[in-house]
């Protein structure tokens, strides 16, 4: 029984390293990636937020075990040699994609949880409307997401 444990640390321990690369990985483009998507999907333009809409109802509404499938063995079946990804790689793409969903609207909903009156006054006072979503709404939202764990469980 020793023998067997001690035959399998090595690999155990190198699929650990691993996972904690592709995850550290996944967290840093998944939230990046989310955190456009979801500040995007705050826009009045529908020709936006209904296709991000569907990103991310697609994403979330199937079985990640789908889109892994999809990243790994359907998109280098197409013949593109740019869709032609090691397993790494493809892990991480589809993990990021999925994880994109899920911050997306934690960020579109925080967003969307600061009162209007803030951004209009930040416009009234004469800021862009980049510039008050950078200064005045998202501030607020981060802190809001920091403090309330509800918006969490989108």
């Amino acid at each position: 029984m020793y023998e067997v444990i001690k035959s399998t640390i090595p690999f155990l321990l190198e699929g650990l390293w691993i996972t904690f690369q592709i995850s550290l990985v996944t967290i840093f483009c998944g939230s990046l990636l989310g955190a456009v998507v979801g500040m995007l999907r705050t826009l009045k333009n529908k020709l936006v937020t209904y296709p991000l809409g569907i990103y991310i109802h697609s994403l979330r509404g199937t079985p990640f075990l789908i889109h892994l499938y999809f990243v790994y063995f359907m998109l280098p079946s197409t013949g593109v040699s740019w869709l032609q990804f090691e397993a790494f790689t493809a892990a991480v793409i589809a993990l990021s994609l999925y994880t994109s969903t899920y911050v997306a609207e934690i960020i579109r909903s925080a967003i969307e949880a600061v009162p209007r009156g803030q951004s209009e006054a930040a416009r009234a006072t004469g800021m862009t409307a980049l510039q008050a979503m950078w200064y005045v709404v998202l501030p607020q939202a981060i802190k809001m997401m920091e403090a309330n764990p509800s918006l969490m469980a989108v």
